[in-house]
C-alpha cells in the first residue's frame, strides 16, 4: 500500500503544533489526478495533548526514554498513525488487523521552550483523501514501538511516556476534514507518573538511615500492548524496576554511586530521587518500593493508594496523573506521602502510611 502524508497544525497546551496527518490509498489509484484540495491538510487546532496546566516547573525532556511528555517540548518525538478506508459500499474493515504498516512521522521539537514556538509533525510522503469522497479513519500513538496487524507493542521501562489518540473519521468534503470542528485529535497519557523526593525529619534520622543508594518499584509490567483503535493492556510478566536516576524537574542525572544520594533535613531541603512512568494502579491494586540506604540497609515500603476528598473512596494511582511521593525519614521508619502534581492538578495531599 502506498502512503502519502501532509502537515497539519494543532495547539498543544497553549502552543501551536503543526502536525502532518496522513491517509493511504490503493495501489490502483492514480494520484496524478488529485489536486491540492484532495490533500489531507490539518488546520490550526487539529490536535492537543492532555497535560496539566502548570508549566513553570514541568519536565522538558520528552523523547522516548527521556521522560513524561509535556507541551513546550524541545526534542523531536517519533510518532505514528494507522489508517483504514471505506470501500466503495461505504464499509470500513472490521479492525486494523489488515493494515500492513504504521505511518511513521517525526514531531519536531520547538527551537526554544517557549509555548509560542510552533512545531511540525512531518511524514515522508503526502497523504490524500479518497477521490470518491469516501471516509478515512486515523488513530495516532507515541512512541512508535513495534506494529503488527493492528497491534502496537511497547516496552514499559519507566523512562518512556505512552500516548494514544482517539480514532477520528474524515473525508474530502468541507466540514468533514481532519482538523475542522469535531475532527480534533487528542493524545492521552496511558501511564501514571511517579516522582520521588526525600528528606529527613531531623539529623537523628540521618544517623539511622544514612544516604539512599537505590530505589526500586516492585512487580512492574514489562510491556504495553495497544490493539487499535483504543484497547490498552499491560503484560502479566512482572519485574522490579529501578527508578530513573534523573530529576523530574529538569532531567539532570542523579548519582547513586559512592556513598549514595545525600538526604536533606526538613521538607524545605528535600532532594529529588528520580521518577518512573508506570501502568496505573487500580483501587484494588498495590504498589511497593524497595529502598537501600547506606546505614539502615534495605527496607520495603508499601504505598497506600490515594483516596478521594471524602477520605474513604480509594482512587489508586490513576492514568494520566502525576504524583510527587515524598519519602520522610524518621528515626523509626520511612513514611511516604503522595500528592497529585503536574499532569492533573488536585489540591488535596494523600497520606500514605506504612
Amino acid at each position: 500500500m502506498k502512503t502519502f502524508v501532509k502537515g497539519m497544525f494543532f495547539p498543544v497546551g497553549g502552543m501551536l503544533l503543526a502536525v502532518a496527518l496522513l491517509a493511504g490509498c490503493s495501489k490502483k489509484k492514480d494520484f496524478s489526478t488529485f489536486n491540492s484540495g484532495d490533500e489531507i491538510r490539518i488546520s490550526a487546532g487539529a490536535a492537543s495533548i492532555s497535560v496539566g496546566s502548570t508549566k513553570s516547573d514541568i519536565m522538558r525532556p520528552t523523547r522516548a526514554g527521556d521522560g513524561a511528555i509535556q507541551s513546550g517540548h524541545t526534542s523531536d518525538l517519533s510518532v505514528a498513525f494507522a489508517r483504514i478506508d471505506q470501500d466503495a459500499s461505504g464499509n470500513y474493515p472490521a479492525d486494523y488487523s489488515g493494515v500492513a504498516a504504521a505511518l511513521n512521522a517525526t514531531w519536531k521539537g520547538s527551537l526554544t521552550s517557549s509555548d509560542a514556538d510552533a512545531t511540525d509533525i512531518v511524514f515522508a510522503t503526502k497523504q490524500y483523501y479518497l477521490a470518491n469522497g469516501k471516509g478515512t479513519k486515523l488513530v495516532g500513538w507515541y512512541p512508535q514501538g513495534t506494529f503488527n496487524a493492528g497491534v502496537i507493542t511497547l516496552a514499559v521501562d519507566g523512562d518512556s511516556d505512552i500516548l494514544l489518540s482517539q480514532e477520528l473519521e474524515g473525508n474530502k468534503v468541507n466540514g468533514s476534514r481532519f482538523g475542522q470542528t469535531g475532527k480534533i485529535f487528542k493524545f492521552d497519557h496511558q501511564l501514571t507518573w511517579l516522582k520521588f523526593a526525600a528528606y529527613a525529619a531531623d539529623a537523628d534520622a540521618l544517623d539511622v538511615w544514612g544516604n539512599i543508594t537505590s530505589i526500586k518499584l516492585k512487580d512492574q509490567a514489562e510491556n504495553c500492548t495497544i490493539t487499535l483503535p483504543k484497547t490498552v493492556a499491560f503484560s502479566t510478566t512482572l519485574k522490579d524496576m529501578n527508578l530513573v536516576a534523573k530529576k523530574y524537574s529538569d532531567g539532570t542525572a542523579i548519582d547513586y554511586t559512592g556513598d549514595g544520594l545525600v538526604v536533606g533535613v526538613a521538607e524545605a531541603n528535600k532532594v529529588e530521587c528520580g521518577y518512573a512512568l508506570v501502568p496505573p494502579v487500580g483501587d484494588d491494586g498495590s504498589l511497593k518500593l524497595v529502598l537501600d540506604t547506606s546505614i539502615g540497609g534495605q527496607k520495603e515500603v508499601s504505598l497506600s493508594l490515594p483516596k478521594a476528598a471524602d477520605g474513604t473512596t480509594v482512587l489508586g494511582f490513576e492514568v494520566g496523573k502525576a504524583y510527587e511521593i515524598r519519602l520522610i525519614f524518621t528515626v523509626s521508619e520511612i513514611k511516604p506521602t503522595a500528592t497529585i502534581t503536574d499532569w492533573i492538578q488536585v489540591s488535596d495531599p494523600v497520606e500514605v502510611p506504612l
